[in-house]
């Protein structure tokens, strides 16, 4: 094989064509600024040396005629105004050879390093505006042209005739570049825009010094840049000046002053355009420096006035006049030495086709604030209107995007501080922006970023060392709020802000800006000056107040410059004050009283703020800080350290020490502490309030001044006393303990003779002796009842003489009796001690009346009785007493009180008495009753009253006697049990005697055990006096009861009556059940009435037999149990229930009935009888008997023509689905599963036409049968995907000539066969493989044959009630399907789609058969084929339209069963749900059922569903009135109790919202958790976010017990429902009236209490009755249907119907 070498050598060369026009223009395309052309001849004009520089603009009449000129009166539109020429000149260098060669060729730039031009593209964006640009230098020229308007671009040269001379008399002779434009048009920009353009690009022009605007011959621009002398600023020490990447290094920094001044006339800046709206200094000017606003308020306080209006007559400005308008600016260079290795240089040249120079200069223009003001002012002159054309150079103080990066020329990128710079970057082609993408280009500019920033650092640290050494020279204050200021300019100048376009540009300036310092710090202005931040810190103002040498940050820097701020906060350059700062300071000097206040305000709001200080931190504080009091004179004070202080002053705290008192040095001086939260000084140092006591202490010591010695000055001693005892009675003990030690060995009181001791004083009221010594107080101060005299008695000031001297002088003289020692007594009594009253009551110094004058008996007055006449029959010791008694008397008074004189006799007493002998005994029960409300009613309880047998009492012999009161009882009712009651005289005083209504309830059900009743009267009498008093009986007591032989059971048999003592689980109601009448035999029942079955109830007498107990018996006796169960239909109905609650039994039970014959089934049999039975076949003469079977020995019967064939051999089950799968269940097969098919067609099979209609009508109506019945039926489970079928593969229909059917049955060890003619068959090849169906053409298909073939293939099984629906569907008419509900309209238009496209189509056969002289021909397969369209397209958009009834098919009506045209009954068609997850309750029972059966529902419409045949219409069968009773019967039956105790979410049930009457039920019962707390009757009680569920059973016994017994047990009777599926619940709050869980009912106690409880208890059962009965019939009819719809609305009706009867009934009873 050749190699490529060998390949090249034999080949030849072509050359590779460039569309030079297509390169041009994709190259023109990158550049998109504005002026690019005049951008580009600019830079070149720079390159070549040229200082001076023109663009002209000249019209076409100009050029026609040059000497044309421009008059003031008609001025051209320098808007709108056509140009046809652009020219620019420049004076720089003229062409030399290699300038024209380079000219001529694309992307071949000037390979001088110092050039600015790199990529040599830039001359070629004339052909932005032109397709022919001249140029003209020196004496030659050389014009560029498309040759024959092609692609490729030629040049041609020549020379002039004659040269241009020299723009100055010294330069070079001109350099043109002349560009017709290609599409004449008005000015690139208005010319004020074209001027800022201008003095922009010539900001960093190294040569270029002047350039002019023309328009044709005038001239309307001129701008000119003169620069001054660098000056040499040397490199700051403290700035590292090597890049990151060490490829440059800053070697030198010089400042460059220059000015540029523009010369513009009138006429451009009246045709100008209005500038931005940028905020300026005063109001009257435009927005352009808005920012500045606040420098200028600082100065000028008041705006400048608007400019004065123009006078109405006034000559018109001449518009050739000149304006000049200049600025000033200065612009700091680094100069930088490059060096980078060899692969960088060389990547870098091949990129910009030059070297890269070894040294470059960055420039930044920076504005003073000086030069910023002053050309902030330009803007208020004349040219206002547009701005200043200097207005882009003037610093971006205001960070709007004006500061550019210059390269040669400005680009789009700016550059994140408010001045421009301008540096040799590497651009991007454009030349708009600055590489950053390019890997080595990128390397270059990002190195070069950080000379930018540390260009920017450089000038700061320059600007702040200014500032700095002119703080220090001038202290004026108002200087150096200008240096603020200053200082402020400097610090927005170089805050960064987000660079654009690229965000890069800006992170890296202020990157390399704090990067390039050595040690990491900054220089800013303070307070103190220009310093490091390590001795700066951040303002706050809550240390302005006492930190007055300590360095911060001006707030007007902190306010101006608050994202810098940030900036260096972050980068930890400046920090906040700390707790250090404060000590040092706080060390150095001593505060203020002021001073002091803000430093401890500081301090307290520091540890509110979260921040705590260790307790060594707290100790440094309080040692450095240090208060200078002021003194009484001049040049005194007192220095205090907080280190003493201890307390402080709260004049409005306990004590009320006033403020102007003298104070301990360890308080904290009362002028400090008014201004702080003293609670808080407690809680950070632990100081506490001074207390009163110490501040005694401290004013009690003797070395005091005379003013303030209480020793010495009787004033201030009264006014210690008067602070002292302020809150004197509500003062702890230990605090007046305390003052008075401090004050009774001190001389405080001031007497009438002189200062004494508190306990040598007396109080004025002591006049026993006349030499002692009386206190002797000023007229404002109070002697008597205040707390004064409190504290002077506490003090020891004596307030009477010793009563041992008036015991002497009683005793001596003998002048004083009892009565007279009783009369002084009370007037001293104020006066006398605890103890000393207490002696009284310990002497023994009174008489007892009768014993006689000359007794020398004396009593304590505690052992007597005040004289009066009732105590005297009583036989008690009185006081003798002469004068008259007075009760209310003072003496009386003094006695009784004080010294303990009884008035009455205590309750132990007066009951001893009362239990005594008569009559002294009915004496003192009399008093008892007459003095219990005044005397003995709160000493009255069982405890004091149970050990005397003192009440008067009743036996139920009729007896009367005395009982305690714990053995006797008010109610009558309690004597049945042998109590004793209260004699009914003293009914009335049952409160006073502390007896018991009724005995307790663990007594009357001892006695009830140990005497039950033997006859049905005392029976009902006990057992309703038990019912009335339900609610008392506790769980202990019920299960006494229920294993205990109570119920008397009385059985007659003749005229022998048998009593039997039974437990009440032995016992079943007679009036609850129907089964009292069927199992009277075999259980016993009873029913001693409503009232009395309640309490029997709680005792477990069951409402009828359990499943379970019924399941027992049919183990061991179920013949029996037929017998008595009074034939096969109320058998069957028992099985129902039996089925129905299966899920009850327990495991062993279901063991032994699968082992007892007790299952009812038939078998035919041939009749003898001419009348027919009631399973009666329409074809042959056999009857149907019934026996009883096991289980294993019964099948069921699920295939109806199999049964048929072979039912003379078989036992079959009921035809009832609940039954069904109870027999199942129990080990019954199917029949189905019994019998094997198989098919033999006879003769060929083909697809003919009547197999494809056939096959078309199966899958035009299978979508009919599966969404109706897949939708309700959740038993049938699909095997095949009924759109698999739509593939002709899949699905075959063939016409055969004959089919035999034969069916072979297996059964007990036998094998039965038959053979019979079919019309259709069918069978799927293996598992997966495609379905073929025979139909014979012999006879008339059986359309049933057809649906049961089908049922067989798409089912794993089926009834046959699906065979008998799916046939109806396929044999009926569309339009008679659409009149029985339907959704047919969309095969009716499919259909009909069908025959419009054939006629359509023979409609153009004919026509084309017409034309061409043939008949017409047509292909209905075809035809039909097209129009059939996709089974699996129908079956889906079927579905979806059989979710919604059509508006034409009205309103549901009731349900009804419709007969389909094969006779065949769709009264088998089985509702869904069934009550119990996993188990069907489909059942059929024409003759109704026992109740708790549950027969199948023939079910409405559901809401929003097609019925599928079972709508009801006039012209139809009307259901029977017995299928509804059955579906009712079946909601009856579903109830069931609930045996939880804590209820939960069901979180498969979607919620019912408000729409379906969520305010009166819960359908779904979703309801939230419950707990199970207890029962009530046979109700289980549940509470619903209770707290306490034990308390609210308890406290709401009696509403539950009437809401229970009263109404719900009267409603479960009418409805004929287990009473143990009736639950209560209470909740707090919410519209939840019932709900209906699972069959299980729940009634809500909260409404009943609100709506009903209060008739009840009156007695009025009706109102409430009938809202119950309509909430129990709602609940019941959801047992059928969950959702509230009409569906429920009708069996809700229909309920309340069938059982209004017996309602109307009980409240006629009522």
């Amino acid at each position: 094989m050749a190699g490529r070498e060998s390949l090249w050598e034999n080949g030849r060369d072509e050359q590779v064509e460039v569309n030079q026009r297509a390169l041009i223009d994709k190259v023109l395309a990158r550049y998109s600024g504005e002026f690019t052309v005049f951008r580009e001849l600019l830079q070149n004009a720079d390159d070549a040396q040229a200082t001076r520089a023109e663009i002209r603009f000249d019209t076409k009449a100009y050029m026609e005629n040059s000497s044309l000129e421009v008059l003031a009166d008609r001025l051209p539109n320098l808007k709108k105004d056509v140009v046809y020429q652009w020219t620019f000149k420049n004076d720089g260098m003229v062409f030399k050879e290699e300038d024209w060669n380079r000219l001529k060729k694309i992307a071949e730039g000037n390979p001088d390093e110092e050039k600015i031009g790199a990529f040599g593209v830039g001359f070629y964006s004339l052909f932005s505006v032109t397709d022919q640009p001249f140029v003209k230098s020196g004496s030659s020229w050389m014009g560029f042209y498309w040759r024959d308007g092609g692609d490729q671009l030629f040049v041609r040269r020549g020379e002039l005739p004659n040269p241009e001379p020299p723009a100055a008399s010294d330069g070079n002779p001109w350099t043109s570049f002349e560009m017709s434009l290609r599409e004449p048009g008005p000015l690139p920009a208005p010319p004020i825009e074209i001027a800022r353009f201008l003095a922009t690009s010539l900001t960093f022009m190294n040569r270029l010094r002047d350039v002019s605007v023309y328009w044709n011959e005038k001239r309307l621009v001129r701008i000119v840049k003169e620069l001054d002398t660098p000056r040499n600023l040397g490199v700051p020490g403290q700035l590292s000046g090597a890049s990151p990447g060490k490829m440059m290094t800053i070697r030198g920094i010089d400042q460059t002053a220059f000015r540029m001044k523009a010369s513009i006339l009138r006429w451009v800046y009246t045709t100008g355009v209005a500038k931005p709206i940028i905020s300026i200094p005063t109001p009257s000017q435009s927005n352009e420096r808005g920012f500045f606003s606040a420098f200028f308020s600082r100065k000028q306080h008041t705006p400048t006035p608007p400019p004065v209006p123009t006078p109405a007559i006034q000559s018109e400005p001449d518009p050739f006049t000149e304006i000049e308008s200049n600025v000033a600016l200065n612009v700091y260079s680094a100069h930088v030495d490059v060096k980078m290795d060899r692969k960088l240089l060389q990547e870098l040249e091949r990129a910009t086709k030059k070297k890269p120079s070894s040294k470059t200069v960055y420039h930044l223009i920076y504005t003073s604030k000086e030069d910023y003001d002053a050309s902030a002012k330009e803007d208020l002159r004349e040219f206002q209107a547009t701005g200043s054309v200097f207005r882009s150079l003037r610093a971006d103080m205001e960070h709007t995007g004006l500061a550019k990066v210059f390269i040669g020329q400005p680009t789009a990128q700016t550059t994140g501080v408010a001045g421009h710079m301008a540096a040799r970057f590497i651009p991007t082609v454009e030349r708009e922006s600055v590489d950053l993408v390019d890997r080595h280009v990128s390397q270059w500019n990002k190195e070069l970023l950080f000379v930018g920033g540390y260009l920017c650092r450089a000038v700061w640290e320059f600007k702040m060392s200014d500032i700095g050494r002119l703080w220090n020279e001038n202290t004026d204050s108002t200087y150096r709020a200008d240096l603020v200021q200053k200082c402020l300019h400097v610090m927005k100048f170089f805050s960064v802000y987000r660079a654009a376009p690229s965000s890069i540009f800006s992170d890296y300036i202020e990157a390399a800006f704090f990067a390039c310092a050595r040690n990491r710090t900054i220089p800013l202005l303070s307070t103190a000056g220009v310093l490091t931040r390590d001795k700066i810190r951040l303002p706050r103002h809550e240390f302005s107040g006492f930190l007055q040498q300590l360095p911060v940050i001006p707030e007007a820097i902190m306010d101006g410059v608050p994202n810098l701020m940030d900036t260096l906060t972050e980068r930890g350059l400046v920090r906040d004050i700390n707790f250090e700062d404060v000590l040092t300071e706080l060390r150095s000097r001593p505060l203020s009283e002021t001073e002091m206040i803000n430093c401890l305000k500081w301090r307290i709001n520091l540890n509110t703020d979260g921040v705590s200080h260790s307790a060594d931190l707290k100790r440094q504080f309080l040692g450095a800080a240090v208060v200078t009091l002021p003194g009484a004179t001049q040049g005194q004070g007192t220095v205090i350290s907080l280190s003493e202080i201890n307390n402080y002053l709260n004049p409005r705290g306990q004590f009320n020490i006033p403020t102007d008192v003298p104070l301990p040095r360890e308080t904290l001086p009362y002028s400090i502490s008014k201004f702080l939260t003293i609670d808080r000084l407690t809680h950070l140092f632990g100081w506490t309030e001074l207390k009163l006591t110490d501040w005694v202490r401290f004013i009690s010591s003797p070395d005091r001044e005379v003013e303030t010695n209480i020793s010495l000055s009787p004033a201030f001693a009264e006014r210690v006393l008067t602070i002292a005892v302020r809150g004197w009675q509500t003062m702890p003990d230990n605090i007046r303990t305390s003052i008075t030690e401090s004050l009774q060995q001190t001389s405080c009181i001031h007497t009438t003779k002189g200062m004494q001791k508190p306990t040598e004083a007396y109080f004025p009221t002591a006049h026993i002796f006349e030499d002692l010594p009386v206190i002797e107080f000023s007229k404002n101060a109070p002697t008597s009842r205040s707390n004064l005299e409190k504290l002077l008695l506490a003090l020891g000031v004596r307030k009477h003489v010793d009563l041992q001297l008036v015991f002497s002088k009683m005793v001596t003289t003998g002048d004083w009796d009892i009565a007279r020692l009783v009369e002084y007594l009370v007037a001293v009594k104020d006066m006398l001690s605890v103890e000393e009253k207490t002696r009284l009551r310990q002497t023994a110094a009174f008489p007892q009346e009768g014993q006689g004058a000359l007794s020398k008996t004396r009593h304590l007055a505690q052992d007597l009785y005040v004289p009066d006449e009732a105590l005297r029959q009583l036989k008690l010791p009185i006081l003798d007493w002469k004068p008259k008694w007075k009760p209310h008397s003072e003496e009386a008074k003094f006695l009784t009180n004080v010294l303990g004189l009884k008035r009455h006799p205590p309750i132990e007493t007066i009951l001893e008495l009362a239990a005594g002998e008569q009559p002294r005994a009915q004496a003192a029960f009399d008093y008892y009753l007459q003095h219990f409300d005044d005397v003995y009613a709160k000493k009255a309880n069982g405890k004091v009253m149970e050990s005397w047998a003192f009440v008067p009492a009743i036996h139920p012999d009729g007896s009367k006697h005395r009982s305690k009161p714990t053995e006797v009882f008010s109610k009558s009712e309690a004597s049945i049990f042998g109590f004793s009651i209260l004699d009914p005289a003293y009914q009335g005083s049952v409160h006073k005697l502390k007896i018991s209504e009724q005995p307790p309830m663990e007594m009357v059900v001892a006695r009830l055990i140990r005497n039950p009743p033997k006859s049905a009267p005392g029976a009902v009498a006990m057992f309703e006096y038990m019912s009335n008093r339900l609610a008392e009986l506790g769980s202990g007591d019920l299960a006494r009861l229920s294993d205990s032989a109570v119920v008397p059971y009385i059985e007659q048999k003749g005229s022998d009556m048998k009593l039997t003592m039974l437990k009440p689980t032995d016992c079943y109601f007679a009036s609850s059940s129907q089964a009292s009448g069927q199992f009277s035999e075999l259980f016993h029942f009873v029913d001693f009435g409503t009232r009395a079955n309640a309490f029997l109830r709680q005792c477990g007498v069951k409402s009828e037999p359990t499943v379970q107990e019924i399941a027992k018996f049919l183990v061991t006796n179920p013949r029996r149990f037929y017998q008595s169960s009074g034939g096969a239909e109320r058998y069957l109905g028992i099985l129902r229930n039996m089925a129905a609650n299966r899920h009850l039994l327990p495991v062993r039970t279901r063991n032994e009935l699968k082992k007892s014959a007790f299952l009812l089934c038939t078998r035919r049999q041939s009749s003898t009888s001419p009348k027919k039975s009631k399973f009666e076949d329409e074809d042959e003469d056999v009857v149907f008997s019934y026996e009883l079977r096991k289980a294993e020995e019964i099948v069921i019967v699920d295939d109806a023509s199999s049964y048929a064939t072979f039912s003379v051999h078989l036992y079959g089950a009921p035809q009832e689905d609940t039954l069904e799968a109870f027999y199942e269940q129990l080990g019954s097969q199917r029949l189905s599963q019994l019998v094997s098919e198989s098919y033999k067609p006879q003769g060929a099979a083909d697809r003919s036409q009547f197999a494809q209609k056939t096959r078309a009508l199966i899958l035009e109506r299978l979508p009919l049968f599966l969404h109706e019945h897949l939708a309700s039926e959740s038993r049938l489970k699909l095997v095949i995907k009924p759109e698999w079928l739509e593939n002709d593969a899949n699905f075959r229909v063939l016409s055969v000539r004959g089919l035999r059917l034969t069916r072979q049955l297996q059964w007990n060890n036998m094998r039965y066969d038959h053979t019979t003619e079919a019309s259709a068959g069918g069978n799927r090849q293996g598992r997966s493989g495609p379905v073929t169906m025979w139909v014979s053409t012999s006879d008339s298909l059986d359309w049933f044959e057809v649906a049961n073939v089908l049922c067989n293939i798409l089912f794993q099984a089926h009834g046959v009630n699906d065979s008998l629906l799916l046939s109806t569907l396929l044999s009926t008419e569309l339009r008679a399907l659409k009149r029985r509900g339907y959704a047919v309209n969309r095969i009716l238009q499919q259909q009909k789609a069908r025959e419009d496209a054939i006629q359509a189509q023979e409609r153009e056969h004919r026509l084309q058969a017409e034309s061409s002289g043939l008949e017409p021909q047509q292909d209905s397969k075809q035809i039909e084929s097209v129009a059939n369209g996709s089974f699996l397209n129908s079956f889906n958009k079927l579905k979806d339209r059989l979710q919604g009834r059509d508006v034409s098919q009205g309103p549901s009506k009731p349900p009804s069963i419709t007969a389909g045209p094969s006779g065949g009954s769709l009264e088998s068609a089985r509702p869904p749900p069934p009550p119990y997850p996993g188990q069907q309750t489909e059942f059929l029972d024409d003759e109704g059922a026992m109740p708790g059966s549950m027969p199948a529902p023939v079910m409405p419409p559901r809401l929003g569903q097609v019925s599928g045949g079972r709508v009801p219409r006039p012209e139809q069968h009307v259901t029977p009135i017995s299928n509804i009773e059955a579906n009712l019967n079946q909601a009856l039956a579903a109830c069931r109790p609930e045996r939880g105790n804590l209820l939960h979410n069901r979180q498969e049930m979607s919620e019912v919202r408000e729409a379906l009457d969520e305010g009166y039920c819960d359908a779904s019962g979703a309801v939230g958790d419950m707990i199970y707390v207890g029962n009530v009757e046979s109700h289980r009680f549940y509470t619903k976010g209770v707290n306490d569920p034990k308390a609210i059973f308890s406290s709401k016994q009696q509403s539950l017990q009437r809401f229970s017994s009263a109404v719900i047990f009267l409603m479960g009777e009418i409805y004929g429902v287990p009473q143990t599926s009736l639950h209560i619940f209470f909740d707090l709050d919410g519209p939840l009236i019932a709900f209906n869980r699972n069959g299980s009912i729940f009634l809500n106690l909260r409404y009943y209490e609100a709506w009903h409880d209060a008739d009840v208890q009156r007695g009025e059962l009706g109102k409430a009755l009938i809202s119950w009965y309509f909430t129990l019939a709602h609940e019941i009819a959801h047992n059928l249907v969950q959702p509230h719809n009409s569906e429920h609305e009708f069996y809700f009706s229909s309920l309340c119907e069938a059982k209004l009867p017996a309602l109307a009934g009980l409240i006629a009873r009522l």
